[in-house]
């Protein structure tokens, strides 16, 4: 889906945050479009340090808020050298799977792409929780993870899966 691989780099270099606090539906950015795809188009929280080496964006249902909510979707974008996209990537790609496996998550789907460019789709639960999503590198000097959480069984459709995986190609 060519509306996710735009050129972030204005975004962070401006900051994100308060670009989504008073975006358009003609002008959204394409993590905010994300969510209102995944049916959670409510940002609750953004966290970018000042070097904007990452953003952290967390967006869920209108009403719902980081404490209460039965659907998330979380998106964070790292910065990276761009000579070094792709081995960023799959280096982000495997911490990620140390971390979930570290963490007694239990993994349902971790299907990488072995090959640049490197990708994965998973699905794990954990802490009660339900989650899927993508990690990717959606431009040079940049690598994305983005996902899907519920709380309530049946949040995530089988449209949601469809989605995350069409980003990725598969």
């Amino acid at each position: 889906m060519r509306i996710f691989l735009v050129t972030i780099a204005a975004l962070m270099a401006a900051g994100i945050a308060p670009a989504l606090a008073g975006a358009t539906r003609a002008v959204d950015p394409p993590y905010l479009r994300l969510a209102r795809l995944l049916g959670t188009p409510q940002l609750v929280r953004a966290v970018q340090p000042r070097d904007k080496s990452r953003l952290l964006l967390e967006f869920v249902r209108p009403g719902e808020s980081t404490s209460h909510w039965t659907k998330m979707t979380t998106v964070s974008i790292a910065v990276v050298p761009r000579p070094e996209t792709q081995a960023a990537a799959y280096g982000i790609i495997d911490r990620f799977h140390r971390t979930l496996t570290q963490r007694h998550a239990h993994i349902g789907t971790f299907d990488l792409r072995p090959v640049k460019p490197y990708s994965v789709f998973f699905t794990f639960d954990a802490n009660g929780e339900r989650e899927q999503g993508i990690a990717y590198s959606p431009a040079a000097g940049f690598v994305t993870i983005a996902q899907v959480a519920e709380k309530k069984a049946g949040a995530i459709s089988s449209n949601d899966t469809r989605l995350l995986k069409s980003i990725i190609g598969r």
